[in-house]
C-alpha cells in the first residue's frame, strides 16, 4: 500500500470502524423487526428460534467489537495500532457475512431477497479495507453463497421454503435458474468491489494531490510572511527614528516651534504613530504566519484579562464604560503568553473603540461543547457590524463601512491577528452582531 493511502486510512479507519458498529446497531433492530413482522404479521414460514438466536449473537458480537475498538483506541500511540484496527475491520466483515448466511439459511436460503445485503457488505469492504482485503471478502461471500446453495440443494441441510411468500410448488432449488442467478450474483459482487475500490482510490489520489498543493501554498505563504516580517521590521525601525526626531522637536529641545510649523509637525507625528501601529500589526500577523510552533504554558485567564483591561482604564473612564469580566479564578488556558495578550488587546480594544459613551463591555466564560477547550465571549453594545460585512470580517485589511466612518485610523488587521492566534492554538472564533445593537465575539481556547 502506498504510504499516503496508509496515512489516509490511519486518519479515517477508526471513524469508519465506529460507523460500521453504529450500522450494526441498526441491523440488530432491523433484523428483529423483520423476524417478528415476517413471522407474526405476514405469517411467512421462517424458523423463529434460530433467527432470534442469530440476532442475539449479532448483538453480543457488536458489543464485543465496540469493547475491542475502545481498547485499540486506548493504545493508539502504539506501533501496531493501525494493524490491529485493520484486522478488526476485516474480522467484522468476515463475521457479518457468516451471520448473514446463517440468517438466510433459516429464512429461505438464497431464495430470500435479503441476499442483496451481500452487495451492501461489498461496498463497505471496498470503503473500509485495502483492495486485496476487499476482494478476499468478495471471495468469502461467494464461497458462503455457493456453499449455502450446495448444502441445501443436496439436503445436507434442509431447505426452508418461504411458504406464504413463494408458492409451495415453486422452488428455485429445483430449476437451473438459481445456479445461473448465483453465477451472475458472483460476478456482481466482484464488480461492486472493483467499482468501490476504484472510486475510493481515485478520491484518495485526489486528496493526495490536494495535500501536496496545500503544502506548496503553505510554504509559499510562509516565505511571503518571512519577507514581509523582515521588511516590516526595517520599516518600523526607520519610522520609530522619525517619530523620535519629531518628539524632540515638539518638546522644544531643538528650539521653539510655533504657529503653522508646530501644527504641521504635530500632524506628521500623529500620522507617523498611525503608520507605526499599522506596521506593528503587520509584523504581528507575519510573525504568526511564519512560525511553525508556539511555545505554550498554563496561564490563569482571569489574571491575564485583568492585566489587559487595566491597559484601557483611561479610555474606559473617559467614555464612562462599564467593563465586566465573569471568569472563574480556576480557569486556566494552555497558550502562548504574548499571543494571548495580543488576542485580548485587539478584542477588548475594538470593543472600547466602537462602543459609545456609557456603554458596556462583558467578557464571559461560557459552557463549551468542545472537549478540551473553554469558551469565552467578548460582548459590547457598540455600533455593531453590518450583515454584509460579517463574512469578510476576519480578512486582512478589511474594515466595515460603519467602522471606517467611526474611526478612520484603524488598520484592518486586528481581527485577522485574533483569528490567526486562535486557530494556531487549535481553537475557533465566530461573531454575532447586528448593526447599531453591538457585537459578540465567541472563541474557544485550549485547556491544559
Amino acid at each position: 500500500m502506498p504510504l499516503f493511502r496508509q496515512i489516509v486510512l490511519e486518519k479515517e479507519l477508526e471513524e469508519r470502524l465506529r460507523w460500521l458498529i453504529r450500522l450494526r446497531w441498526f441491523a440488530v433492530a432491523g433484523v428483529m423487526l423483520a423476524i417478528l413482522s415476517t413471522r407474526i404479521v405476514l405469517d411467512i414460514g421462517i424458523r423463529l428460534k434460530p433467527l432470534l438466536l442469530g440476532n442475539a449473537v449479532l448483538l453480543i458480537y457488536n458489543i464485543l467489537c465496540l469493547f475491542v475498538l475502545r481498547r485499540i483506541h486506548a493504545g493508539r500511540s502504539g506501533s501496531d495500532w493501525f494493524g490491529k484496527a485493520t484486522r478488526l475491520g476485516n474480522l467484522q466483515i468476515t463475521v457479518d457475512l457468516l451471520l448473514l448466511a446463517y440468517l438466510l439459511h433459516f429464512s429461505g436460503g438464497v431464495e430470500n431477497p435479503f441476499i442483496l445485503f451481500f452487495i451492501f457488505h461489498m461496498v463497505i469492504a471496498g470503503i473500509l479495507l485495502s483492495n486485496l482485503a476487499a476482494f478476499l471478502q468478495a471471495a468469502w461471500a461467494v464461497i458462503l453463497l455457493w456453499l449455502l446453495f450446495w448444502v441445501e440443494s443436496t439436503d445436507i441441510l434442509p431447505h426452508l421454503h418461504l411458504s406464504g411468500f413463494l408458492p409451495d410448488a415453486f422452488c428455485l432449488y429445483h430449476t437451473r435458474f438459481l445456479p445461473g442467478l448465483l453465477g451472475v450474483f458472483t460476478v456482481t459482487l466482484f464488480l461492486v468491489v472493483y467499482m468501490t475500490t476504484s472510486i475510493v482510490n481515485r478520491m484518495r489520489d485526489g486528496e493526495h494531490e490536494l495535500a501536496i498543493a496545500n503544502q506548496k501554498l503553505a510554504k509559499k505563504d510562509r516565505i511571503k510572511s518571512e519577507y514581509v516580517l523582515k521588511v516590516s521590521h526595517d520599516i518600523q525601525s526607520h519610522l520609530s527614528a522619525i517619530q523620535s526626531c519629531l518628539d524632540v522637536v515638539l518638546q522644544g529641545l531643538t528650539g521653539p516651534v510655533a504657529g503653522k510649523s508646530r501644527e504641521m509637525i504635530e500632524r506628521a507625528e500623529k500620522r507617523s504613530r498611525f503608520v507605526i501601529r499599522f506596521v506593528k500589526d503587520l509584523l504581528d500577523l507575519s510573525k504568526m504566519r511564519a512560525m511553525d510552533k508556539l511555545s505554550r504554558e498554563d496561564l490563569p485567564l482571569k489574571e491575564q484579562v485583568f492585566l489587559i483591561t487595566e491597559q484601557f482604564r483611561e479610555s474606559v473612564e473617559n467614555k464612562r464604560l462599564r467593563i465586566r469580566a465573569e471568569i472563574s479564578d480556576l480557569t486556566v488556558v494552555h497558550m502562548n503568553r504574548n499571543t494571548l495578550m495580543e488576542l485580548f488587546i485587539n478584542l477588548i480594544g475594538n470593543a472600547v473603540r466602537y462602543t459609545p459613551d456609557n456603554g458596556r463591555i462583558d467578557i464571559r466564560e461560557e459552557q463549551s461543547e468542545q472537549e478540551g477547550f473553554i469558551q469565552i465571549s467578548v460582548e459590547d453594545n457598540g455600533i455593531g457590524i453590518p450583515e454584509e460585512a460579517l463574512p469578510h470580517l476576519f480578512e486582512d485589511f478589511y474594515r466595515a463601512k460603519n467602522a471606517r466612518e467611526h474611526d478612520k485610523n484603524g488598520t484592518g488587521l486586528g481581527l485577522a491577528i485574533v483569528k490567526q492566534i486562535v486557530e494556531a492554538h487549535g481553537g475557533a472564533i465566530r461573531v454575532e452582531s447586528r448593526q447599531g445593537k453591538g457585537s459578540r465575539f465567541i472563541l474557544t481556547l485550549p485547556e491544559p
